[in-house]
């Protein structure tokens, strides 16, 4: 477990110090250090990238709070160490601990090192523990242990477990729900399952119809309609729809980007996983969200949205394991090849023992520090989302170009990474602010370009 931690922290790490990570680590970093400060889960940077993709408002409240975005109370626990050591890095080194630690447990509930090390390749895995900081990534941990809890009948840990399950995200409550659901026709799980059951769907619709709207500024649950599906845009009209329009759902469902999806996914446990089908129904329920939905993006495998379902998709392996092989050998041995060729094809690019060594930090991230030291820690910015996370421990910071005529400080890359414009709408931007009087060139070079606001009317600001 110590070894893939270290292994897990120290890519996360240099990916970060490279400028490789992306706005989501900022999101979270922005308002842990807000709420070292006082200003409890505040967080300009997340707004400003949802006003870019079609959510727009007028303003972005500075006490803009994350919690209208995503809920994600579990946060809160990890505050104090934020106070002590404030820096994303922080989260990063969180999320690889727990994520290390979830290995253990799996060794725990396979008696097995075989399963614990492919479970830590297991590229799904990797590609979240990789893929910047989220909340959501927690479940791989507070996931197994809610399974290790679950078969030692203890009531009082399960019920906690369940509880910190429920407190990384909203939508962690359907895969609970459906686990607990499960529990039902267990033989010494039934009253627990019973009660989860509705502890969970009582849980979910009160935080997205009460306390999310409650929090947003867009007075809603923006990822109801699940980045846009056919079924409907909120929970009730998808589930309505599923059932008047069979049809509309089995086309939503079953499609070939979504077959390729599910054999990417199960492929590196794949025949045990479906030998313990209630197991295996509860790791479905985990990426029902990507299946239904218009978007690829949840469908890459490449991020974070695969994280809820992980550790039922290896528990539901483990115990299929059981029922096709006495001879634990042989199970082995499959698992074994299986995982080899998976990290080898999905993994290895990432995580290789040659990646591990290689440095990453170029001349130009060098530059990029140096730029960024210029720009005052109380000062707004807008900039890009790679460069952002160097940014994030200020009240106000944007995603360029959100309020790139209001803030004190403008940050861009000037050359061949221009995202989320294309590169000629970045340069309209450009002639829009040199333009301006109240900006000036604080920098420039063939990479870069810095702009500073002078005169500033703080009553207009």
């Amino acid at each position: 477990m110590c070894i893939i931690f270290f292994i897990y922290s120290h890519q996360s790490i240099k990916l970060y110090l490279a400028h490789k990570t992306r706005g989501d680590l900022t999101s979270f970093a922005q308002a842990m250090w807000n709420s070292t400060e006082g200003r409890w889960m505040q967080s300009t940077f997340n707004y400003s990238v949802h006003n870019f993709w079609g959510n727009p408002k007028d303003d972005i409240p500075v006490n803009s709070n994350i919690f209208g975005i995503n809920f994600n109370p579990i946060l809160f626990l990890f505050v104090p160490i934020y106070k002590l050591f404030p820096t994303p890095i922080t989260l990063l080194i969180i999320q690889a601990f727990f994520v290390a630690l979830s290995g253990y447990i799996i060794f725990l509930l396979s008696e097995s090192i075989i399963w614990q090390i492919s479970f830590s390749l297991y590229f799904g895995l990797i590609n979240a523990v990789l893929h910047e900081f989220h909340a959501s990534t927690l479940t791989i941990f507070f996931g197994t242990l809610l399974i290790y809890f679950s078969q030692n009948y203890n009531r009082i840990y399960f019920f906690l477990s369940l509880i910190l399950f429920l407190l990384i995200q909203e939508n962690t409550a359907i895969v609970a729900f459906i686990f607990c659901l499960t529990l039902v026709f267990s033989r010494k799980n039934k009253l627990n399952g019973f009660i989860g059951s509705i502890v969970t769907l009582v849980y979910f619709f009160t935080v997205i119809k009460i306390f999310i709207p409650s929090l947003s500024n867009y007075h809603g649950y923006i990822f109801e309609s699940i980045y846009g599906n056919k079924l409907g845009n909120n929970f009730f009209s998808i589930i309505t729809n599923s059932f008047k329009n069979p049809g509309l759902f089995l086309e939503t469902i079953f499609n070939t980007i979504n077959v390729k999806y599910l054999m990417k996914i199960y492929f590196p446990v794949f025949p045990f996983v479906v030998l313990s089908p209630f197991n295996f129904l509860v790791s479905l329920s985990g990426i029902s969200q990507n299946l239904i939905s218009s978007s690829n993006l949840l469908k890459s495998a490449a991020f974070h949205y695969e994280s809820s379902s992980i550790p039922f998709i290896y528990y539901a392996a483990i115990m299929g394991s059981k029922k096709i092989f006495k001879i634990k050998f042989l199970s082995f041995l499959i698992i074994i090849i299986l995982t080899l060729i998976s990290y080898k094809k999905f993994v290895s690019n990432k995580l290789s023992p040659t990646y591990f060594f290689q440095n990453i930090y170029t001349l130009q991230d060098k530059k990029l520090d140096e730029i960024i030291k210029k720009i005052p820690i109380n000062a707004s910015v807008s900039t890009q989302d790679y460069i952002s996370g160097h940014l994030s421990h200020r009240q106000e910071l944007y995603l360029f170009p959100v309020y790139f005529d209001k803030v004190n400080y403008i940050l861009i890359n000037n050359n061949d990474f221009t995202w989320p414009v294309k590169y000629q709408t970045q340069q309209e931007y450009i002639k829009k602010i040199i333009s301006n009087p109240r900006y000036k060139i604080v920098y420039k070079d063939r990479d870069f370009i810095l702009f500073n606001r002078i005169n500033i009317n703080k009553n207009n600001f």
